[in-house]
């Protein structure tokens, strides 16, 4: 029997939490503040003297930052495992590691939809902007009814992750998550005592309005599920060398520490930890403050308007107004004595409308352009247009890099588990880079010895395609072009399976270089369209074209065999070229190749034969210059 790996107690997992929170506060305590901007929390003045007047509160924080989620969820993703030199058999094999990739992606995705959760492109870009960074946890997991393999991956706030650093990366991380009573015995089969966590509920109803902390634990062997007192989840080896976990904040500022130095040294230290990773808000938390200020006070002038100041006057200074003046059809009363004024109106100073233009221009410049939402108050340029697209996309970069690194350490960390042959062979299907649909079931042995997978997030404009391919044309026209066409495929247009798009291409010439394919393809459109009668038409065209080919075939055949000349007659024809050697036509026989045909044939005279050395001598003769060797043949010749 197995022994339980050891794991900390629930007590030692909480104090981890609890100290970490205490260091990051400050880093809580501004993405708290950042949630609420995009939650279009009702603007607080922060002076006293400010408070008591209407308020304003604009929509800029929300507007701008859900630009930048819907430009980072529209996001392509390139996925490509780098393939170099390799054979076209090894490219293949490249392809299959990234479907593999793209296959575990949709199922998480499919997960994710099923327990009513943000796709992870969806859920990563949103925390990315609003909170400065992505978290959570990634895994192939075994399930326990027939063994075949599914895949998690459950994004996590980085506002409810603790964590801690050791020397090669994180050395453990726990999310800790409100749950009720009823959560938590439908997912960890745990009745959990309320009185025990200090909580109380009068009904089963308000058990689901009650929230227990409950952290789930990761290092570097196991996985861990607790609440503050109880244990949820027995530790559990993840089968990973380190904690299955992604944790990456936006790059917006590296780590320092700023310390005071006194006759005792160092003796008081800060960091700036609230600016590493910081959201979209970082360039204007302070210009939202004031111009919410200024377009409260705009507010407030603008209502006086509707019910200016009275001064009414009477002989006691007794007199009120009963009814509201304001309002249509109302009856004042007055005596001679009495008297109502409207007080002149209050007016913004001349300097606001300044002021607030210089606030709105520094706000674009921390954020998106108003001409990103379509308000072009005047006629653009194509280059100002291009100008602009190129803002946008220099204002989510960090975002997009912070995407990618996440995407990269998921996908990378689930090919390494599959690849291990720990899980069984799963069946992945979607659309490659390339929008072809695929499904199939890709063995882990073949993806053993391949590179890691790039992960590249491309914010596509729409003039970004046409851009691509405006710089393919040209990489590949004239006579010496400067890239070949696998290159300009797999690094310009960034294709997933270049090899096959290669393929599609020649097959489509192949059908538009031959009559007889392209009469055959509308004979056969036709038939499919249900269109008889002119499927028939370009049957007879293919016939036609089949039979024009033969002919030709035939011709060439008899040029090679010297049945006919180049010009089309007979040797000896009128019209023909002079004939073989000797006059006269070659007489008509069997077809031969040219290089299997008698030289007769092809018209090449036949040999000259060896004239005999010496003088003819009749049979029985001596041969001349014999020696005589005194033998007598039976004739009596000598021998």
């Amino acid at each position: 029997m197995a022994r339980r790996p050891n794991s900390p107690t629930p007590t030692q997992i909480v104090a981890k939490v609890t100290a970490f929170e205490h260091i990051y506060s400050d880093v809580h305590a501004r993405m708290d503040a950042d949630y609420d901007l995009w939650d279009g929390v009702e603007y607080e003045p922060e002076d006293d003297e400010d408070q008591g007047y209407k308020k304003y509160t604009s929509n800029n924080p929300r507007t701008n930052a859900d630009k930048a989620i819907a430009l980072l969820s529209d996001s392509e993703i390139i996925s490509r495992v780098p393939e170099g030199e390799a054979e076209r058999e090894d490219r293949g094999r490249h392809n299959d590691k990234e479907r593999v990739w793209i296959g575990l992606h949709k199922a998480a995705n499919e997960r994710l939809e099923r327990l009513r959760e943000m796709r992870l492109q969806a859920s990563m870009a949103w925390f990315a902007t609003i909170r400065g960074g992505v978290a959570g946890r990634y895994g192939l997991v075994k399930q326990k009814e027939d063994r075949h393999t599914t895949v998690d991956i459950t994004p996590w706030d980085p506002r409810d992750v603790s964590w801690a650093l050791g020397a090669d990366g994180l050395s453990w991380a726990c999310c800790k998550v409100g749950k009720t009573r009823r959560q938590i015995k439908e997912q960890y089969g745990k009745d959990i005592d309320l009185g025990l966590h200090g909580l109380s509920a009068a009904s089963d109803e308000d058990e689901d309005q009650v929230l227990i902390s409950v952290f789930d634990y990761y290092d570097g062997q196991i996985n861990k599920v607790v609440t503050e007192y109880e244990v949820l989840k027995p530790a559990t080896l993840h089968g990973a060398n380190f904690p299955p976990v992604y944790l990456v904040p936006n790059p917006s500022a590296p780590q320092i520490s700023v310390g005071t130095n006194g006759q005792n040294g160092f003796k008081d230290t800060n960091t700036n930890l609230a600016a590493v990773g910081d959201s979209i808000f970082a360039s204007n938390r302070g210009i939202y403050a004031k111009t919410n200020l200024i377009k409260s006070i705009l507010l407030e002038l603008v209502s006086r308007g509707r019910k200016p100041v009275l001064l009414v006057t009477s002989a006691d200074g007794s007199k009120t107004l009963v009814e509201d003046p304001f309002k249509t059809g109302t009856t004042i009363s007055l005596s001679p004595t009495d008297k109502v004024e409207v007080l002149d109106m209050l007016t913004s100073t001349n300097d606001t409308m300044a002021l607030l233009g210089i606030l709105g221009g520094e706000e674009q410049r921390g954020i998106f352009p108003n001409t990103a939402f379509g308000e072009l108050q005047f006629q653009l340029s194509g280059f100002a247009i291009n100008t602009l697209g190129m803002s946008l996309s220099t204002i989510i970069k960090p975002f997009l890099w912070t995407m990618e690194t996440a995407f990269r350490q998921i996908s990378n960390g689930l090919l390494d588990q599959y690849v291990s042959g720990g899980f069984s062979a799963v069946e992945v299907n979607g659309f490659d880079n390339n929008r072809e649909w695929f499904s199939q079931t890709i063995q882990p042995e073949s993806l053993k010895g391949l590179p890691a997978i790039e992960i590249k997030l491309v914010a596509a404009l729409p003039s970004d395609n046409q851009t691509k391919y405006a710089i393919a044309k040209m990489a590949s026209d004239g006579d010496e072009p400067i890239l070949d066409h696998r290159t300009i495929r797999e690094r310009v247009l960034e294709l997933q399976d270049p090899d096959n798009v290669d393929a599609r291409v020649k097959a489509q010439l192949a059908r538009k270089s031959s009559s007889v394919s392209t009469a055959f393809s509308f004979m056969r459109t036709s038939a499919a369209e249900g269109d008889d009668i002119m499927a028939q038409i370009w049957q007879r065209q293919a016939e036609l074209e089949v039979l024009k080919q033969e002919i030709d075939l035939h011709k060439l055949q008899m040029i090679a065999s010297g049945f006919i000349q180049e010009g089309g007659a007979a040797p000896g024809q009128p019209g023909a070229a002079p004939g073989p050697a000797g006059g006269g036509t070659v007489p008509p026989g069997p077809r031969f190749g040219p290089r299997v045909a008698p030289n007769a044939q092809l018209g090449v005279p036949p040999p000259i034969p060896t004239p005999q050395v010496g003088p003819l001598m009749p049979p029985g003769s001596p041969r001349p210059g014999a020696r005589e060797s005194g033998l007598v043949g039976p004739r009596g010749e000598p021998l």
